[in-house]
């Protein structure tokens, strides 16, 4: 599979504190997945920050980040309409450029560097390709036990 572009998804509520600091990490992993996959791709990237109507300074960082970066981008919604409702969204806003989507979080609870694990199966063939926690130790016992029992069913 050859990827013309990439694009990491993060949906964003009140992220101010952390927003820099992750955004600038995956940029970071979007050029390692340029440089090691140079020969195959026609690699182009962007992030897609969706502000899920912040009360903070979320949205003026989105918007500060652009004018430094412009393969940075930003959707606002006029309120907090839900994670699931900006996860969605930028995914329609993505997949109109993009033939590589990846979702993270804001707080990169989930390892970042394994984009580049996910991007090397796409290229190996892999149509869909998606994460799963193995530890889930920093979760309170309601979201682990939850978790467990979504991944328990989804396997059964």
């Amino acid at each position: 599979m050859k990827i013309q572009k990439l694009t990491i998804i993060i949906p964003a509520f009140n992220e101010s504190e952390i927003l820099v600091n992750s955004v600038h990490r995956l940029l970071a992993i979007e050029d390692q997945v340029a440089e090691q996959h140079a020969d195959m791709l026609g690699m182009r990237a962007d992030i897609v920050i969706v502000d899920d109507g912040s009360t903070d300074q979320t949205w003026s960082l989105v918007e500060k980040l652009h004018k430094e970066n412009p393969r940075i981008r930003g959707l606002q919604f006029s309120r907090n309409f839900g994670h699931q409702a900006a996860l969605l969204a930028g995914l329609q806003e993505a997949v109109k450029t993009a033939d590589f989507l990846v979702t993270i979080d804001a707080d990169l609870q989930d390892d970042p560097e394994k984009i580049l694990d996910m991007v090397s199966m796409a290229m190996d063939g892999d149509e869909i390709v998606y994460g799963v926690r193995n530890n889930r130790e920093s979760d309170t016992w309601f979201k682990r036990t939850t978790a467990q029992g979504y991944y328990w069913t989804l396997h059964a």
